[in-house]
Order: C-alpha cells, then structure tokens, then sequence
C-alpha cells in the first residue's frame, strides 16, 4: 500500500511540474502548445459511470387526494378507498400502497409522527423496521423507514401535507436486487397532486 501511494505521490508531482512548467515566460511568446499523452495521463479524470433513470411502473394507478403512484404493471388493485389505495402482485406477497389520513393534533408535527408510526411498524410489521431519516420526494420532505428479513424488505415514506399524513409503503418478497428496482421504478411513477 505504501509503495502505491509513493507512485501516486509521484505522478501527481511530476503532472504538477509539467503543468507549472507550462506557465512559464514561455507563454508570453506565443499560444500554448497542445497537451501531450504523457500530460494527459498524469492527471486522469474520473467520473462515475451513470445509470439511466428508473422507468416508472406502469402499472394500475392508485391515487389518494393529494398524490399518486403507479403499482408494477400486472399488478392489481385489492383496495380502492377515497384515502388509500393496494395492489398486489400476482402471488399476493408483494404490495404498494399509498394513504392519507387527517392528524387530530392542533400542531402536526413530521418528527412526532414518525416516531409514532416507528412504533407501530416495529409492533407490526413482519421484518425489524428502523427510522432512516429525512427523504425527498418531489420537492416535499418526509421520512424514510426500511426493514428486511428473510426475503421480506420494507420500504415506507410518511408526510405531512395539509395537516394530514401521507404515506407510501413498497413490502417486496424478493431479492435484494428486484426490490431495489420496484422501489425506484415505482417511486419514478409518484406525482403529488
């Protein structure tokens, strides 16, 4: 590791003194002379490789007053109230849902309410659940809570809009890799209204 950082070192001087020798009296006479490959690669540019953006689900809308979220296509809907919506998928393992109810409280409140719902999912929810913090979703900010066991992973985001809790819950049966997909997938499909 040691000889690794002194080649570093290295290469990073050498590029520094081509580059300050580059900036010299000599300038003044003329345009600069093109960089050469050994320049070049004295001080590569990195840059991480992107990823297209998710494709959102397409597949059955469930929509609440205040927001939206497609389910992944050949999903169905198995509840359709004014203040939440469910679809499953074809085993009837995975779910999306979204809801809203009012909050009784004269002063809501985002952090009161996530730790009460932290409550409630850890006393009912299949899988160890943790608060991860503040998360963006459209502009607006909640909080995100995650949980997995056994195949079993959860995924829930609670707002506060208009004095009453909105909340978005992906609870996959799958793999690490197929839930990573559905929640971004269905999370490119959400709208608020």
């Amino acid at each position: 590791m040691r000889h690794g950082r002194v080649v570093l070192a290295a290469l990073l001087c050498a590029g520094l003194g081509v580059t300050t020798s580059a900036c010299g009296a000599d300038d003044a006479a003329g345009p600069a002379s093109p960089p050469s490959s050994a320049q070049s690669t004295a001080a590569p540019q990195t840059t991480a490789p992107t990823e297209p953006p998710p494709r959102p689900a397409t597949g059955p809308l469930l929509s609440i007053p205040v927001a939206q979220v497609r389910a992944p296509g050949g999903w169905r809907i198995v509840t359709d109230d004014p203040s939440f919506k469910t679809a499953y998928d074809e085993q009837g393992l995975s779910l999306v849902r979204i809801d809203i109810f009012p909050q009784l409280a004269t002063d809501p409140d985002l952090d009161r309410m996530a730790a009460t719902r932290l409550e409630s999912l850890q006393g009912s929810a299949m899988v160890p659940v943790t608060l991860q913090g503040p998360y963006e979703l459209e502009a607006v900010e909640g909080r995100l809570f995650t949980g997995r066991r056994d195949g079993n992973h959860l995924f829930e985001l609670l707002f506060l809009v208009d004095d009453a809790a909105v909340s978005v819950t992906i609870d996959s049966f799958s793999s690490v890799g197929v839930h990573r997909k559905r929640v971004e997938s269905v999370l490119a499909s959400f709208r608020w209204r």
